[in-house]
């Protein structure tokens, strides 16, 4: 697949270093020089040195063999504007990041088809979406689908009240393979780990399972989120912005208490105009006795979502200090993520740009897999066997499978299977494929796989 990303900043960054060692026809248009040689000296791509908008490529014969054209710089109307232009000379697929102009319903499929844009990413509103996600199902910290929704991988971190610390990983497997489930990988101390029958789960674990989707609540439950998460719905967010409106309506229709608070008068009043449930107040987030006085010590859930890093993180440390059970800090350098939630009481962190990335990845790669994604150095793809594929007809103990290249599931027709050594694959089947990225070449020499498209 040949790609042009415009913008080298730090969402570019990343999403080169996720994408270039798969795809290999990747070139990048930035107007900074130094960055540009960075990323050529990293990842061995091919660069632009350019002002966007006066891109040479634009009038080249060549964009026609461009499959995707990814905009995504920091400016929205250079990002609107190189997508018309690259769709106009033939690129396949346009992207484009827009963050603050708000296109909606049909004045966002009106500029989509005037632009010539494919598809359109808001980093704000992703962001107040996964914080949403984080609300309804707190300790989720991983989920993607498998086999057209049929099956989930999930990821938990193990909290001091989860039901399973101290039991076996034969027993957790027990309870997964009565319901056609497994144990995919636990992450312990940054390190993925396997989970033997005489694993003893530990607290700050984090757990994956493959899970059908209707069992994704009988999951919780076992775990023991499900009952901790009743009636845990008191939620104050610290800053009035467009990250903490969009998360204040999700949560409101989800039937929370939100009490969001704003230093910045008229923006309280555009919030009241806009918010039908939420309490909108107008203070310092980091006031002790403002904090107190609106039963901050009640709340369930303290979230700052700030312009100001340091703000974001003083708040959320005094919340702590207040015994509130959930705290999370928006951060704008991605460094501080892992800071924060290992060195920290702070619960979790945010970066909008790192959210962004992730999503960005996904997208790219769910154009030729169905389904993909990464946990630490170990990647999880879902493929296709094609009949010509070396492993067809073979069991697994002839493929000689390790740890650090399994199956975790296979499903053929509309029967799952949990494969076992002498489990023969077949053509048509589809996989769920677990291997470390050290392991890429030898994963797919040995599936020679068609991915699911």
């Amino acid at each position: 697949m040949n790609i042009i990303i415009a913008g080298a900043g730090e969402v570019g960054y990343n999403l080169i270093a996720a994408l270039y060692r798969d795809y290999p026809k990747i070139t990048v248009i930035d107007f900074n020089g130094e960055t540009l040689e960075r990323i050529r000296n990293e990842f061995g791509v091919k660069t632009l040195e350019v002002n966007l908008v006066d891109c040479p490529l634009f009038n080249h014969r060549g964009m026609e063999e461009v499959d995707l054209f990814l905009a995504i710089t920091s400016d929205d109307e250079t990002n609107m504007i190189s997508c018309k232009m690259a769709k106009e000379a033939g690129a396949k697929k346009t992207f484009c990041r827009i963050r603050q102009i708000d296109l909606q319903g049909s004045k966002r499929k009106q500029t989509q088809e005037t632009l010539g844009i494919d598809v359109v990413i808001n980093p704000v509103r992703l962001a107040a979406l996964e914080l949403t996600q984080l609300t309804l199902t707190p300790n989720l910290i991983e989920k993607q689908d498998f086999f057209g929704g049929d099956m989930l991988l999930v990821g938990y971190r193990v909290q001091p009240y989860c039901q399973i610390i101290g039991k076996s990983g034969k027993e957790v497997r027990k309870w997964l393979l009565e319901r056609n489930g497994e144990l995919a990988l636990i992450m312990r101390n940054e390190r993925s780990i396997v989970a033997t029958s005489e694993m003893i789960v530990e607290e700050g674990d984090r757990l994956y399972f493959f899970i059908h989707s209707y069992l994704h609540s009988d999951l919780r439950a076992y775990l023991g989120y499900r009952q901790y998460q009743k009636d845990r719905n008191r939620i104050f967010i610290n800053g009035g912005g467009n990250i903490g409106l969009w998360l204040a309506k999700a949560l409101e229709e989800e039937g929370y208490e939100v009490k969001i608070i704003e230093i910045n008068a008229d923006r309280c009043q555009y919030l009241s105009e806009h918010l039908e449930k939420t309490m909108v107040l107008n203070f310092d987030g980091t006031d002790k006795n403002q904090l107190l006085a609106e039963g901050l010590e009640e709340a369930h859930h303290f979230y700052s979502l700030t312009n100001n890093e340091e703000v974001n993180i003083a708040s959320c440390l005094l919340a702590q200090s207040l015994r509130v059970p959930r705290t999370l800090a928006l951060v704008k350098q991605v460094e501080m993520t892992s800071i924060i939630e290992h060195a920290t009481p702070i619960h979790a962190a945010l970066n909008p740009r790192q959210v962004t990335g992730k999503y960005l990845s996904r997208f790219v790669k769910g154009i030729t897999l169905s389904s993909f994604c990464n946990v630490g150095h170990i990647e999880i793809q879902e493929m296709k066997m094609d009949a010509d594929a070396p492993c067809v007809g073979k069991d697994l103990a002839a493929l000689g499978c390790s740890v650090d290249l399994r199956i975790a599931m296979i499903k053929r027709g509309q029967k799952f299977i949990l494969p076992q050594a002498d489990t023969v694959l077949g053509a048509g089947d589809q996989i769920i494929l677990l291997f470390h990225q050290l392991d890429r070449k030898k994963a797919r020499t040995l599936f020679h796989a068609k991915e699911v498209v």
